[in-house]
């Protein structure tokens, strides 16, 4: 059983757990495993204030009772000129992904990004990770641009990333 929900500061060691799991199975993320060096009481912290801050959303996706995916939703910018935009991420477990645990992920993102009062969604994604990019583009999200090079990897190879948005108009 699926379940979306945010994160609490106990759940700091399985986020840890999950996130150096994923860094592992894909070149797709900004970091190595190595290089994600929160400890269990930096990331509970970093939970807290994710969940004090009216602006932001970290949930996690748990599949009987295990997490095997995250989404973090926050401000894109502070002040009023760009108070109307969110910065999204999701990571999914390798094993986990295409089961829809990325749309229950996303259909909680936008409805709350709506809630909080954002007008603009925007995300990074490697080029050529079809899988997110396919997700993204059916749930309205639209390419605006490429930042060539912006991944250098250890075997010396380079990845881009295209900047993804989505405009959430007004409901009536």
């Amino acid at each position: 059983m699926l379940i979306i929900r945010s994160l609490v500061a106990d759940d700091a060691i399985p986020t840890i757990g999950l996130m150096k799991r994923i860094y592992g199975e894909s070149v797709f993320l900004a970091r190595y495993p190595d290089e994600f060096t929160f400890t269990p009481e930096e990331e509970s912290a970093f939970i807290r204030r994710r969940l004090e801050d009216a602006s932001s959303l970290f949930i996690g996706a748990f599949v009987d009772g295990i997490i095997v995916g995250l989404c973090d939703l926050s401000a894109a910018g502070g002040g009023c000129k760009t108070g109307h935009r969110a910065s999204l991420s999701i990571s999914i477990a390798r094993k986990w992904q295409s089961k829809g645990i990325g749309s229950a992920l996303l259909d909680t993102a936008i409805a709350q990004a709506r809630d909080m009062g954002y007008a603009q969604i925007e995300l990074e994604v490697v080029s050529g990770n079809t899988k997110a990019e396919g997700l993204y583009r059916k749930y309205g999200f639209r390419r605006c641009g490429t930042i060539p090079d912006a991944f250098r990897l250890r075997d010396g190879s380079h990845l881009d990333l295209d900047i993804m948005v989505l405009t959430l108009p007004p409901e009536c």
